[in-house]
């Protein structure tokens, strides 16, 4: 203890007799600011360590909290970050597939006009080739048949 009754740095805390006013103050502390000369400074330095110890524990409830918070934070926008990831990804591969899908319907309708153009000229030949039999067929019909 040093001379003027205060506890020396570094000892341990004990805890104050005094009761904690609504304040937060203890009755020693509320005492001695009030001018009351018989608390002794002692209890006076006790009660301040007793509030700095309360305010410390409570700010690092605080800051553990808070911590806890960032976290949870932290795992948010990492889960975001990765879920923009995937839908710029996946806008990216349904572009390579509407593109394919559009060259590949591109090259059915030509594949499909161009069998449309060799049936048509097929049949027109063949039409053509019937048409030709039958004018033949009827010319020879229509010749006068000679008796043998």
């Amino acid at each position: 203890m040093s001379s003027d009754g205060a506890t020396s740095h570094g000892s341990t805390l004990s805890s104050s007799s005094t009761s904690q006013t609504s304040s937060g103050s203890s009755s020693a502390t509320s005492a001695a600011m009030s001018g009351d000369s018989e608390v002794p400074v002692r209890h006076v330095w006790q009660d301040i360590k007793d509030q700095l110890v309360n305010m410390n524990v409570a700010l690092a409830r605080e800051t553990a909290a808070f911590a806890e918070q960032r976290k949870k934070v932290a795992a948010h926008q990492a889960v975001t970050t990765d879920n923009a990831h995937s839908v710029e990804q996946l806008g990216i591969h349904l572009d390579k597939i509407d593109h394919t899908l559009k060259a590949e319907t591109a090259a059915l309708r030509g594949a499909v006009s161009e069998c449309f153009s060799q049936l048509t000229i097929t049949l027109d030949r063949k039409f053509d080739a019937s048409e030709s039999r039958h004018k033949r067929m009827i010319a020879a019909l229509q010749q006068p048949v000679v008796p043998n």
